[in-house]
């Protein structure tokens, strides 16, 4: 007996009409209710959600519902476990800040001790009492205790670093890295 493969199918055949529109990066919602996505659509990049269940006498086909709106671009949305929250990077080569949630308000607000700090590629140590992060525009990695106290770069001048990784003794900080201009490629340091 052969078993017959599923056909992929296009979800919204028409949908994104301008020449740069797509869509891209999807989940689900925790409960299944929702389908988060992140697009280009009409021109304006933002988050969308496309509701999976619907009632019975909803007949046509779903419509994504604009969640934001920004001249941003965004990407990779990731819902909160409980699913009330929905977490996406804002695509700003130039700038980046470090946040946190609060855990009395549950809102995001600026590191402490870090307003106007252009960052990101934020990686804790194992134990949670140190972060690696990067720089930006310059892509240079530092580290610091978790409460933004005793900040130490680790690479200078040219060496363009990324994605900040700590080995699983907190003892070193593995790194993607290249040399500005160079023909170096970016390469696994550490």
């Amino acid at each position: 007996m052969e078993l017959k493969r599923p056909v992929p199918r296009q979800v919204l055949p028409g949908w994104s009409r301008a020449p740069h529109d797509y869509e891209l990066a999807g989940r689900w919602t925790p409960n299944g209710e929702f389908f988060v996505f992140a697009a280009v659509h009409d021109g304006t990049p933002g988050l969308f959600a496309i509701r999976e269940r619907r009632a019975f006498f909803d007949m046509g086909t779903p419509a994504p519902i604009r969640l934001t709106d920004s001249p941003e671009g965004v990407s990779s949305p990731v819902p909160s476990p409980d699913g009330k929250k929905i977490y996406a990077i804002v695509n700003n080569s130039l700038r980046g800040e470090l946040t946190r949630l609060e855990p009395k308000s549950g809102q995001p607000a600026v590191w402490p001790g870090m307003p106007g700090l252009s960052a990101g590629h934020v990686a804790f140590s194992p134990d949670g009492h140190e972060a690696a992060y990067v720089t930006y525009p310059e892509f240079n990695l530092w580290k610091m205790k978790a409460d933004g106290t005793g900040k130490r770069q680790l690479t200078v001048g040219a060496s363009q670093a990324a994605m900040p990784q700590w080995s699983p003794d907190g003892r070193r900080i593995a790194f993607m890295g290249c040399d500005a201009g160079g023909k170096d490629i970016s390469k696994i340091r550490i």
